[in-house]
């Protein structure tokens, strides 16, 4: 499982490309997300939505202050469409 999930997640890193290219990617995608909702009490939350956005403004803050900015760029061509 741990492959599958590296490859997946190394090559939407080197490329930006969220596409699963086996059924495996996807279903190791699922099992992690299906994994963590049950470990988060804060995914039945309903302060979920804000949290979730703290942490992700503390989440890129730390990677950019950490990597600095000519290693942050990447994050910047990437087409983001938030559902929450």
């Amino acid at each position: 499982m741990a492959l599958t999930l590296f490859e997946w997640s190394y090559r939407f890193t080197e490329t930006h490309d969220t596409t699963f290219t086996h059924p495996a990617d996807a279903i190791v995608v699922d099992r992690l997300a299906s994994e963590l909702e049950w470990e988060l009490p804060e995914t039945r939350s309903k302060t979920y939505p804000k949290r979730l956005q703290e942490s992700r403004r503390r989440i890129l803050a730390d990677y950019r202050s950490t990597m600095g900015q000519n290693y942050s760029r990447w994050l910047d061509k990437i087409p983001y469409q938030d559902s929450i």
